[in-house]
């Protein structure tokens, strides 16, 4: 009897024991999976402070170049200058320019229908444009513009092609350096204003949309094609 309680006390001091091992050995997996998880969120908090003081350090230190860049440019026409808002004149690499300030230039009749405005010379010829379209009507053939035409507070601002392609003597140059941009013409008297295709065209209206026949009645020594 005496030696089954001393086995009995045996056994339970060695389950006492097993049991002790496990629970310690599951307290230092716990502790190692708490350090464990420490580390990484001091990593990733670590990381973050990092990656926002490189972000602060490039916005303080790099030049934002957009806010030089003025938010007005100045166009002349003639002798006349105008202060006009960058975007109305720029369509990325496309130019604008006030149409009303052109006809003043060139002694130019104005009409208007709704969105469509034409251009009359003193020998009648006629360019029309289309608020929010990019054609011009030249005489009756239609040609395709690189940008479309705006109505700003009533002013009409018309790709640069309109002058260059189609009005005699007279162009738009672009300052790169500066931003400034000049309608330059060496009309004299409003009788020598003419709306022609120039050589550029072909004189064909080769770069009219697809959908509209293509015209080869023109005369170069004299009046402007019609349309069949």
């Amino acid at each position: 009897m005496a030696n089954k309680r001393v086995k009995d006390r045996s056994d339970s001091a060695r389950h006492g024991y097993a049991k002790g091992g496990s629970a310690e050995r599951s307290q230092k997996i716990g502790e190692r999976t708490r350090s464990t998880v420490g580390v990484i969120l001091i990593s990733v908090i670590v990381c973050a402070a990092f990656i926002g003081m490189v972000t602060l350090f490039i916005k303080l230190t790099l030049k934002d170049f957009s806010k030089d860049e003025p938010k007005n440019v100045t166009v002349y026409y003639g002798e006349l200058s105008i202060r006009t808002e960058r975007k109305t004149v720029y369509d990325g690499a496309n130019v604008r320019v006030d149409m009303n300030c052109v006809r003043d230039m060139l002694s130019l009749t104005m009409t208007r229908d709704g969105k469509r405005i034409t251009y009359s010379t003193k020998s009648g010829d006629k360019i029309e444009i289309t608020v929010g379209e990019s054609t011009a009507t030249v005489n009756g053939i239609l040609f395709s513009l690189p940008t479309e035409t705006l109505d700003v507070k009533g002013k009409i601002f018309a790709s640069a092609d309109v002058v260059n392609r189609f009005i005699s003597d007279t162009t738009v140059a672009v300052e790169e350096k500066t931003g400034t941009v000049s309608v330059i013409t060496l009309v004299t008297s409003p009788d020598d204003v003419f709306f022609t295709p120039k050589k550029s065209e072909e004189m064909d209206g080769m770069n009219r949309p697809s959908s509209i026949p293509r015209d080869t009645s023109y005369n170069p020594a004299g009046t402007a094609p019609q349309m069949p």
